[in-house]
């Protein structure tokens, strides 16, 4: 993975200048989203425990009707 520049302190949340019409984020977008992500999470270890996310077997039966 290439590393990117950050133009704000790392972490989240990421700064967004609001596009519409769908578009979608650049690979630069994504590439610094991912690097201030794992810096969040070094951060705060638990975030994503209280997301309330389905776990594996919910996910495969979804996945089975989809």
């Amino acid at each position: 993975m290439r590393k990117t520049k950050l133009a704000a302190p790392a972490g989240l949340p990421m700064p967004f200048a609001g596009r519409r019409g769908g578009a979608k984020f650049s690979r630069a977008e994504w590439d610094e989203y991912r690097v201030r992500r794992a810096a969040h999470l070094k951060r705060f270890p638990d975030y994503d425990a209280g997301w309330d996310r389905p776990d594996s077997i919910m996910v495969d039966a979804v996945w089975s009707i989809v």
